[in-house]
């Protein structure tokens, strides 16, 4: 019996190891069974069957058909890649269709057969078919995700009660369109050459879904109870099919092209389950106008909208229903104004013609054309500034209060809107002051301040500032009772004002943004010293690390009078902190200094029970206290989701640059671990797009290996997609990335970009004026080739990296320099591989908020040992997590170990035959080792000959004994850190100042 290194093993010949690898296959886990099976209706002889599945350890799925009873029979085979469905036409809907699936490897192990479905019940209307199941009958209904799929067997007659419910529903809903001025067809049309309209009774998205291949709609929303007599219980499955036809009677409408259509199609439907009355006769129709409850209702999505304005309008999604509202209400202009439900409704009409006209328009331009069609001067911006004003005075009653802010709707029965969230709610005296930092507001969005001055404010002080240069839209009212007896608005970057006290009961601030979103500071005051937190932020927390054992942390301080003159020459003694309510030790503040007006404190962060953000307080002896919310994070590491964008085309084939990109990608992959996501994209003159999975290593390798595997694949060829790759890139972050993660788009190229119909800047320019979630970039550009500019110019614009690595521009000029002089640094294989190496673990340090403490390029020559070197890594005490990484110019068989301060080993996080990679929490402080040795060559040389029979060369067992080329680098989480402070006069204190 011989033994052996896996390193070394895997240096074996090829066909050694297939014969080995063959054998474990054979004792793979078979695949896990297929779920939420689904039998739908298309035609009325065809079944839509489909499944889900996790598709690991998975070539192919077999799916079988039994036809009443006779036995089952495989009918096809899908590729485990291909789209988890069979769709079985021309069948005889007289019989019994019925379908399961199984999940086959590639050693033909199957998982456990799937639940099984049968083709469904026909319900046909005049414009619907309508395919369902039965519970508690022959039918077959597994549920998924949980939930059913079939309808309660409940007959009205001869006919299922739900299933007639939602076709008469449906009819009633097309029967409205052309009364208020929709073309008759509009809603209408099957998809294809189908005579009716394709409607499931399935599990949909929680309720009802839309799409070019018909209509969805769930039990659970059927089969709710609704008196239209006492108007009791909850009409949900009027509405809900209401609004699924809506959607197909937009979709008559072709044209709209805009980045986020949801906030007119999903907003639009919502608000159409308000505004239409169902049926053609209008004195007899089914209205829902004065229901103000239920689920996937109007009025709490309305509601819902009351708690989150400042978020952009036009790329929400049904938030936006209370708009079209708004804007059918106020210029909409029906002949019988008195019809509260629908007057107003041919604006809706009005903007769908528009969209059809044109042919490609985006939603705010199609609505400034309806406008202007129905004889209105204003366009959306002078919508959306009277709207926002509207969302908080339509609670007012007073005779100044202007109509275009009063909602027809809530002077009917269910029509009352819940009052607009309010980010300041206050009273305050002469004393007082109301100072908000880190505030933010999205384009089109909203936010709310409202004050109760006491009678003996005589002057209310407001400034608003920003840290952006956007133009806002702002708005004062003074309200007495229920009226409003003070107006003022202005269009500005920053805003002041001092309003006299006229026995203001409120005084109410609206900061609307207009086309780009804002970061600014308000005040709201009386006359008196105020302590203010400027560092850190609820908009700008700072991260401290393990809850048990926190790191240290900055905090800067104001103390200004009600003049807004900072106070100097205080004593740094009188100030005190807690975090959280635990209080701070005055051991616990490190240092203290004073910078110019500002008072700066390093202070400890005192030890919490939980992960999570915490309130952070300053008090000052004089009686101040600020606080800021939610400003300190404690939480060990932000997740990461990170895609890496690959360059393959042609030119990266050159001096070796694709392979050594291919195996530092890999490298940079294993800088992660559970909890992170990857993706891989690579780019040519196209680009393949992988999904964004979680990082694991199991079972058979995960993900991790699921990308190496794409890796490997790979090959150089074409030209570069440059902007396509970033804005796919973009995309698979934006789909399936997960918000409360970091991203970040790691992209690797060679060239400038030479096909796509993506512009690179512009890509950047979109990513970085984008407003939610949004990557950093990493570029790293490969030889004088590259697009330099843009690419260092795409890191900057989104706070990335820039790394670049030297090599020549062609192979005459590798050729010169390597005839210049034997001694020369012309490009090798080994510098480009360790190149590449570096700048991913750059990069993978940067976006895991690491500190670098360590970079060595070896062997170490100079030690006078040949096959055998001891790297000493020095790390500080304190360090919240050292990551450590070595990687070699190829495949190794060295025998590594790391050992910390004490001399003793620690094992490996991920390795493969060219790299390892250590994670180790809290490491000690002191010089940590890694020892690399070469084995003994002769006698691993000999076990190859005996063994398996090879002839080795003496040569190559000469050479054998010596390490190749290594890189080794180390980087730390520590609280060690560098504070810059650039002391400019307080008005000249703007971002973007130089």
């Amino acid at each position: 019996m011989c033994n052996w290194t896996i390193r070394s093993f895997l240096r074996l010949p090829s066909a050694c190891i297939s014969l080995l690898l063959i054998s474990f296959l054979a004792f793979a886990d078979p695949p896990t069974v297929p779920f939420n099976i689904s039998c739908q209706g298309w035609e009325a002889d065809t079944t839509r069957f489909y499944w889900a599945h996790d598709g690991e350890n998975v070539t192919e799925y077999r799916v079988q058909k039994n036809v009443d009873g006779a036995g089952w029979n495989t009918v096809t085979t899908v590729a485990s890649d291909d789209d988890k469905r069979y769709f079985d036409t021309g069948i005889d809907t007289e019989k019994n269709h019925r379908y399961r699936v199984t999940a086959f490897n590639d050693v033909d192990d199957t998982s456990a057969t799937s639940a099984i479905c049968n083709n469904r019940k026909i319900y046909t209307t005049e414009h619907f078919r309508i395919f369902y199941g039965l519970r508690g009958t022959s039918d077959d209904c597994p549920q998924i995700d949980g939930n059913d799929v079939c309808l309660d067997n409940i007959n009205d007659g001869s006919t299922n009660r739900y299933v007639k419910l939602a076709g008469d529903a449906m009819e009633d809903s097309l029967e409205a369109f052309p009364r208020v001025g929709f073309g008759t067809s509009k809603g209408t049309e099957a998809p294809g050459d189908l005579d009716r309209i394709p409607v499931n009774v399935v599990w949909c998205d929680g309720g009802g879904c839309a799409g070019g291949g018909g209509l969805g709609l769930s039990p659970l929303l059927l089969e709710t109870a609704f008196d239209f007599t006492s108007r009791v219980g909850d009409p949900v499955a009027y509405i809900v099919s209401l609004h699924e036809v809506f959607h197909f009677l937009q979709r008559d409408y072709p044209g709209l092209k805009d980045p986020s259509g949801a906030w007119v199609t999903e907003g639009q439907a919502r608000s159409t389950q308000d505004k239409f009355c169902m049926g053609e006769n209008r004195s007899t129709c089914y209205d829902f106008d004065d229901i103000d409850t239920g689920y996937a209702g109007y009025v709490p999505q309305v509601d819902g909208y009351m708690l989150s304005t400042f978020r952009a309008i036009n790329e929400s999604s049904y938030d936006a229903a209370l708009f079209w509202t708004y804007l059918t209400e106020k210029y909409g202009n029906d002949p019988d104004d008195s019809d509260t439900v629908e007057n107003g409704m041919n604006l809706m009409v009005t903007f769908w013609e528009e969209v059809e006209a044109d042919g490609e328009i985006d939603g705010i331009s199609a609505l400034n054309k309806a406008l202007a069609t129905l004889g209105h001067t204003e366009k959306f911006k002078d919508v959306w500034k009277d709207f926002s004003v509207a969302n908080y005075a339509k609670d007012l009653s007073g005779p100044g209060v202007n109509s275009k802010y009063q909602y027809d709707d809530m002077a009917e029965a269910g029509g009352t809107y819940d009052p607009v969230m309010l980010t300041v709610n206050q009273a305050i005296t002469n004393a007082d002051q109301i100072i908000r930092t880190g505030e933010f507001v999205e384009q089109w969005g909203a936010n709310y301040y409202e004050i109760q001055p006491d009678p003996s404010v005589v002057n209310v002080d407001i400034q608003v500032t920003q840290d952006s240069l956007s133009t806002l839209y702002f708005t004062v009212l003074g309200i007495q009772g229920s009226d409003i007896t003070f107006e003022e608005h202005d269009q500005s970057r920053n805003f002041e004002i001092s309003l006299p006290n006229d026995s203001f009961d409120k005084v109410v601030v609206i900061v609307t943004a207009l086309e780009q979103l804002a970061n600014y500071r308000i005040s709201i005051n009386g006359i008196d010293p105020v302590l203010v937190i400027k560092r850190p932020t609820t908009g700008n927390s700072v991260a401290v690390g393990d809850p048990a054992a926190p790191d240290k942390f900055l905090v800067a301080l104001e103390l200004i009078d009600g003049a807004g003159e900072p106070i100097t020459g205080v004593d740094l003694n009188d100030f005190s902190f807690t975090v959280g309510g635990n209080a701070v030790t005055p051991a616990d503040i490190i240092t203290a200094s004073s910078v110019q007006d500002q008072h700066w404190f390093v202070i400890r962060a005192p030890a919490q029970t939980t992960n999570g953000l915490f309130d952070l307080q300053a008090d000052y002896a004089g009686g101040q206290t600020d606080v800021e919310d939610d400003s300190v994070n404690y939480a060990s590491r932000n997740d990461v989701d990170s895609v890496i964008t690959l360059d393959r085309s042609g030119s990266m084939d050159d001096f070796n640059k694709f392979e050594s990109a291919q195996d530092a990608a890999k490298l940079f992959i294993d800088s992660w671990r559970g909890g992170d996501q990857i993706a891989l994209v690579s780019f040519a003159d196209g680009v393949t797009v992988g999904s964004l999975t979680p990082w694991t290593d199991a079972p058979g390798g995960g993900s991790r290996q699921a990308i190496f595997d794409q890796i490997d694949l790979l090959l150089p060829d074409g030209g570069t997609a440059l902007g396509d790759a970033l804005q796919d890139s973009w995309d698979e972050l934006d789909i399936n990335g997960d918000s409360a993660h970091d991203w970040a788009i790691v992209l690797l190229s060679d060239g400038l970009q030479t096909s796509g119909a993506a512009n690179f800047p512009d890509v950047v320019s979109a990513i970085r004026g984008s407003s939610g979630s949004k990557p950093v970039i990493h570029a790293v550009a490969v030889g004088p080739d590259a697009d330099q500019r843009e690419m260092q110019r795409a890191a900057t614009a989104t706070n990335g990296t820039y790394q670049y690595i030297a090599l020549p521009a062609s192979a005459a000029a590798a050729s010169r320099s390597t005839m210049a002089s034997s001694t020369s640094s012309a490009i090798t294989s080994s510098s480009v591989q360790l190149n590449f190496d570096q700048r991913y673990r750059v990069v993978a340090s940067k976006m895991d908020n690491l500190q670098q403490i360590f970079n060595l390029v070896g062997p170490m020559l100079a030690d006078g040992n040949p096959d055998k070197d001891v790297v000493t890594i020095p790390v500080e005490n304190g360090g919240a997590e050292l990551v450590l990484s070595l990687s070699f110019d190829g495949v190794t068989d060295a025998d590594i170990v790391l050992r910390d301060p004490n001399g003793f080993p620690v094992p490996e996080f991920k390795s493969n035959l060219r790299h390892s990679i250590w994670r180790v929490s809290n490491p000690l402080g002191g010089n940590w080792t890694l020892e690399l040795a070469k084995p003994e060559g002769p006698i691993i040389l000999k076990l190859l000959e005996n063994f398996f029979g090879l002839i080795i060369s003496p040569a190559y067992a000469q050479s054998a004994e010596y390490l190749s080329p290594y890189l080794v680098h180390a980087a730390l989480r520590s609280e060690t850190r560098m504070d810059m402070y650039f002391p400019l006069p307080p008005n000249e204190r703007i971002v973007g100042t130089s």
